[in-house]
């Protein structure tokens, strides 16, 4: 019993085979340089930051889950982060981003041998250690907070005492 159970799909197989030869039917996989089924590239859609001071987080859109690296440097203060075969999409060639922890962000994008590099550039207003998380609300959206934040003291300028106004004399 065992043997017939095991020829199933042997005889599925030979049977699809033939049916495909006798009605001229060939099926052809999509080869590398074949144009017929190239999948879309990975994209970074957008990056934007949300809420405010010590609640900062910037938003990282990427339309499939990507596979990333980073790393931070001091002088100037930033956090690198490598994203290995993902393209950015061209409304981020003239991103402009700059509230609380972030002073800007520059996205490149990098043809290597290996395939597509896209960098990505946050400077940071303080030497901070940034954490990347995925997010669980949404796929393919990574966030970056920073923790150790603090947010600048505004100083509000002295008062000024209201004038007196002059006695007269006579």
């Amino acid at each position: 019993m065992k043997c017939f159970i095991n020829m199933k799909p042997l005889v599925a197989l030979l049977l699809c085979a033939s049916v495909s030869v006798s009605t001229g039917v060939i099926s052809v996989a999509a080869a590398p340089g074949n144009d017929q089924a190239v999948a879309a590239p990975t994209t970074i859609q957008s990056v934007q930051m949300r809420g405010d001071a010590d609640k900062a987080e910037l938003v990282i859109e990427v339309s499939t889950p990507a596979t990333y690296t980073s790393y931070k440097t001091a002088g100037p203060d930033r956090l690198v982060v490598d994203f290995s075969q993902v393209v950015p999409a061209a409304a981020l060639a003239g991103i402009n981003v700059s509230k609380g922890p972030v002073k800007g962000v520059t996205v490149k994008k990098f043809d290597t041998d290996a395939g597509v590099l896209t960098r990505m550039e946050i400077y940071l207003t303080q030497n901070i250690e940034p954490v990347i998380t995925p997010s669980m609300e949404k796929t393919g959206e990574l966030k970056v907070t920073f923790p150790g934040y603090t947010a600048p003291q505004v100083v509000a300028p002295p008062e000024t005492p209201a004038a007196v106004p002059a006695e007269k004399t006579q």
